[in-house]
Order: structure tokens, then C-alpha cells, then sequence
């Protein structure tokens, strides 16, 4: 009864309280609408690790990496252009670290592996940095990793941008972005004609020395030839002299000696003859021995014997051997034996047709060869 009593007396306040809430009820529910955007991002922001979003100092190691002090950080959503000349690759590492400022990126970690970490990274005022280097024509999309998502169609859509204005790798009037196709296949040529013209000139090189080490071979051979053929001239000119010389030397020697003959075969006629009285008989003779021959060209010349050959030399020295330039005699008295007596004169007739007979067969020896002709014929 006690509390039936006292919410009786409540009910007039509650009833105030009632008309006053249902008048402020649309004011309230304005307050959470606004609040909703705030606690839903509260709500993802505590669903999400904190770990995954970082700002750190970072600077380009190249178009498409960021180097930090724990490590390389991938720009998520592009390719990197592995070719392309030196100075498209300076201009677009330049262009990352200009945007970079020098100051703290922002990163939230997508991928992480072993080896590397894909991030989706900003600059200190909110410039995506993927989508910056898509727009410049610095890196390419990669189509891989964004199918699907949120930044499929701004990714996509600034690469084409970026390839219609021809800015970056799509630049063929200044050829900073070509892909490495063509760079490499002019490399390629460039060094190809190079290692050509090398070798060619290295050929050339060596052909020069080569020829002109066979010009100089061929140059001292035609010396040696040229001295040769006037050293044979020489020696033919001097065989001429000498064998002119010994010739009539000979043919003057055989003419004493046939002299000599006809002298003493006189005398070994009469003295055989026993009609006729020795003439030594009456006052004595005196018989030469042997004839008296010239041998001085011979003397003067004996160091040149070998420019008359082997067999030619040797009869010659053999015949002025034989003979001597003052001869030797014995006197016949007049009561000198007659056989004693003729066996002198014999003996010299048969000396002196000894030496015409080697005599003759020297001048037959000169006559074959004839003076001037190489004496190979009459004496190797």
C-alpha cells in the first residue's frame, strides 16, 4: 500500500520528464549521427594493429624503393622498369627523393616477407607516392596486386595519363623513358661495331707489320741476290783473267817445248844413225835435260786455282810440277860411250814428249770450258 501510495505521488513528475525527453529526443538523435563517422573509424582504427601504419625517415634507393634505417621499403602497387638509360633512371630516383622532401613518410605495411616489405606510402602532406611516380611515367602499374581494389582504377588511370602526355618512360622525344629494347639493341650495335673495328684495325695493324716485315725479308733476299750475281760477276771476270792468262802461258810453253822436239830428235837421229859420226865425237856437246819453260803467271796466280775447277786446277798444277824454268844439262865429252850419250838425249826426248803430251791435254781442258764460261763443265 506504501508503495502503491508513493509512485501515485511520482506519476505527475515522471509524466513531466516524459514530455521533456520527447521533446529533446530529435536534438539526440542528430549528437549520434554526427558521432557515428567518428566511432565507426574508432572502430577500425581499433580493429587494425598499429604496427601496420609508421612514419620514418626514408630516402629513393631507386624509383621504386625507399631505403630506411631498418630496412627497403617496396612502393606497393607499381613495377619497377628494370631498363632504360642512366639518366631516366637518375631522373626518376630524383623525382621520389624531391617529393620526399626530406622529411617523414607515411607507410602502411600491405605485404611483408622474408626478403621484403610492400608498402602503401605518402609524404608528409598526403601525396600518395605510387600514385605520383604512376603520373610521372616513372614506374608502370602493377596490375597483379591491385585487381580488385579501391586504387585499381586511380593506379590504371594515371599510367595511361602519364603515356598519353609521354612523360617519363613514355618520353620518345628524349628518349629518357624508352624501354631497354631498343637501349640494349644499341648497345648491343655499338659494341658490336666497336669490337669490329677493333679487330679490323688490330688486322690492319698486324697485316702492316706482316708486310712489312716480308717487304724487308724480301728486300735483304734481293740484296743478297744482287751481291751474290756481282760476286759471281767478279769471280767469272777474274777466272777470265786468270785462264787468259794461264792459257797463254801454256800454248807459249808448248811451243818450247815442241822446239825442244825437233832439236833434240835431230840429234837422237844422227847419234842412232851408224852412217854418221857423233858430232861430240869431235869437240864434245852439251845436252839440256829438260826445256826451259815460263812458270811465272802460274806463281802469281796459285791462290786462284780453285776458279778453275777441281780437275782443271789439278792438271795444271800437276804439268807445272813437271817443269822447270832453268833446266839442268850434262856434258857429253868426246870419248863419252855412244850408248851412254844417246841414253841422255833419249832420255830427254821422252821427258819432253811426256810433258807436251800433258800439256796438250791441259789446253784441250781450257778450249772445252772457254775462256769466260763457268768451269763447272771442265772441272766439278
Amino acid at each position: 500500500m506504501i508503495v502503491y501510495f508513493e509512485m501515485k505521488k511520482l506519476r505527475p513528475r515522471l509524466r513531466l520528464i516524459a514530455m521533456k525527453g520527447a521533446c529533446c529526443l530529435p536534438f539526440v538523435v542528430f549528437l549520434l549521427f554526427l558521432a557515428l563517422p567518428n566511432l565507426l573509424l574508432a572502430q577500425q582504427g581499433s580493429q587494425q594493429p598499429a604496427s601496420n601504419v609508421v612514419q620514418i625517415e626514408a630516402r629513393a634507393a631507386d624509383a621504386h624503393t625507399l631505403r630506411t634505417d631498418s630496412g627497403n621499403i617496396i612502393l606497393w602497387g607499381t613495377e619497377n622498369i628494370e631498363v632504360g638509360t642512366a639518366k631516366f633512371r637518375l631522373s626518376a630516383r630524383t623525382a621520389l627523393d624531391n617529393l620526399i622532401g626530406g622529411k617523414l613518410v607515411q607507410c602502411e605495411t600491405i605485404t611483408r616477407t622474408a626478403k621484403q616489405v610492400l608498402a602503401q606510402c605518402s609524404n608528409s602532406q598526403g601525396v600518395d607516392l605510387s600514385l605520383f611516380m604512376l603520373q610521372r611515367g616513372y614506374l608502370i602499374v602493377d596490375r597483379s596486386v591491385i585487381y580488385g581494389s579501391v586504387f585499381e582504377g586511380p593506379y590504371i588511370n594515371a599510367e595511361t595519363q602519364a603515356q598519353k602526355r609521354g612523360a617519363g618512360l613514355w618520353d620518345d622525344s628524349g628518349h629518357e623513358g624508352q624501354m631497354g629494347e631498343s637501349f640494349g639493341l644499341s648497345t648491343v650495335i655499338i659494341v658490336s661495331l666497336a669490337v669490329l673495328l677493333i679487330l679490323v684495325g688490330a688486322f690492319s695493324v698486324a697485316s702492316a707489320v706482316m708486310f712489312r716485315g716480308f717487304r724487308k725479308v724480301a728486300d735483304a733476299q734481293d740484296r743478297n741476290t744482287d751481291f751474290l750475281n756481282r760476286e759471281r760477276q767478279l769471280t767469272d771476270k777474274e777466272k777470265n783473267i786468270v785462264a787468259s792468262m794461264l792459257e797463254a802461258e801454256l800454248k807459249a810453253n808448248q811451243s818450247k817445248i815442241e822446239a825442244y822436239l825437233v832439236v833434240y830428235e835431230e840429234m837422237l837421229k844422227s847419234l842412232r844413225d851408224p852412217n854418221i859420226d857423233p858430232k861430240y865425237k869431235k869437240s864434245g856437246d852439251i845436252v839440256q835435260l829438260q826445256p826451259a819453260l815460263d812458270r811465272s803467271v802460274f806463281d802469281g796466280n796459285t791462290d786462284k786455282m780453285d776458279l778453275l775447277g777441281r780437275k782443271l786446277s789439278s792438271a795444271v798444277i800437276h804439268f807445272y810440277a813437271r817443269i822447270k824454268t832453268r833446266p839442268d844439262f850434262v856434258n857429253i865429252d868426246p870419248d863419252t860411250p855412244l850408248d851412254q850419250a844417246l841414253q841422255h838425249v833419249e832420255k830427254s826426248v821422252s821427258n819432253a814428249r811426256t810433258l807436251n803430251e800433258i800439256l796438250t791435254k791441259v789446253l784441250s781442258a781450257f778450249s772445252k770450258i772457254g775462256i769466260g764460261q763457268s768451269t763447272e763443265d771442265g772441272g766439278d
